[in-house]
């Protein structure tokens, strides 16, 4: 889901910060914002996971596969609404 303040023009200098907010047990949930001239002129949310050659791995297979052992922030509140929104509409 992506929001747009300011249109961003063809071939502008776009500097794009993307965090990583929290997991479930099948996708990784990820914050974008996109910046022109250190001013944000977009911001969004992905929804993202990783395949492997044996199909596709959960967060947590992922993160003890590089050592790290953390359990998921809590959803923000925009992310659990995008979640129920899409939901909605693909099982309506």
């Amino acid at each position: 889901m992506i929001t747009y303040k300011k249109s961003i023009r063809a071939f502008s200098k776009v500097t794009l910060r993307t965090r990583l907010l929290c997991w479930d047990d099948r996708r990784f949930y990820l914050e974008q914002i996109f910046y022109v001239n250190q001013e944000i002129y977009a911001h969004a949310y992905v929804e993202g996971s990783i395949r492997s050659p044996r199909g596709f791995l959960k967060p947590t297979e992922v993160f003890l596969d590089s050592g790290v052992k953390e359990t998921s922030p809590e959803f923000p509140d925009a992310i659990q609404l995008w979640i129920a929104a899409r939901v909605s509409v693909f099982h309506s």
